[in-house]
């Protein structure tokens, strides 16, 4: 009942998120998208080593050797990013972060870019393979031949709200840190939905998107979008 209370007497605030802008190509077929947590350039179901070269900015380039390649925002670097050995960036704070999957290096590190580079992503399979992207966990795009380029969105973002007094940092430490078997964090507590405070609870968030703009309502399982 608490965070639906504090819905519905308007104790929260909007963060907007960035995306990353995605295009895949692959001979004369594009197909763009757009994430909020991460890109990933892999190989498909053969356990075969993936050369991945980087483009940054159309200067620099960089090669791995690896099962594969994430590119994450700072929403997502809490994700997939991180289970890979990547860095937790605050949210509140814009960036791209590429952690590769499995680099068959022993110096091959998440690197932190600003949000204003762009990425141009090529990459084979040793011996025989296809290679994905896939956005966000949704269905891979064959890339194989091809390139994946990715870059800020412009002028495209996502709305959250986060209720106050709940820092990013506090719920990091609850969610991750005392996730192990929950021995010595917080006791989870289901949750339990009361259909007048949540009916009330959502017409203010609907009021206040009227003023911003879409907004994505996440409370623990839940989510919906106004428009």
């Amino acid at each position: 009942y608490d965070i639906l209370s504090r819905l519905k007497t308007g104790e929260f605030e909007i963060e907007n998120r960035m995306l990353l802008s995605v295009m895949c190509e692959r001979g004369d077929k594009a197909i763009k998208t757009y994430s909020l947590n991460e890109a990933v350039v892999s190989r498909g179901g053969l356990a075969r080593i993936t050369d991945i070269n980087v483009t940054i900015g159309g200067r620099s380039t960089i090669d791995y050797a690896a099962d594969g390649l994430i590119f994450a925002t700072p929403t997502g670097s809490t994700a997939y990013s991180l289970s890979a050995g990547g860095p937790v960036l605050d949210p509140s704070i814009e960036g791209i972060v590429m952690t590769p999957i499995s680099p068959h290096s022993l110096n091959s590190r998440a690197v932190v870019f600003s949000p204003d580079e762009k990425f141009t992503v090529t990459a084979k399979v040793r011996s025989e393979g296809d290679v994905f992207a896939c956005v966000d966990g949704e269905n891979p795009i064959n890339i194989t031949d091809g390139a994946v380029y990715i870059e800020k969105a412009k002028d495209l973002s996502v709305k959250l709200i986060r209720i106050k007094n709940e820092p990013f940092y506090e719920n990091f430490k609850n969610k991750l840190i005392f996730h192990k078997e929950n021995t010595s964090g917080p006791p989870i507590a289901p949750i339990v939905l009361d259909e007048v405070l949540f009916e009330a609870a959502f017409r203010e968030v609907e009021t206040f998107s009227r003023h911003t703009g879409p907004v994505v309502v996440a409370v623990g399982a839940l989510a919906d979008v106004l428009r």
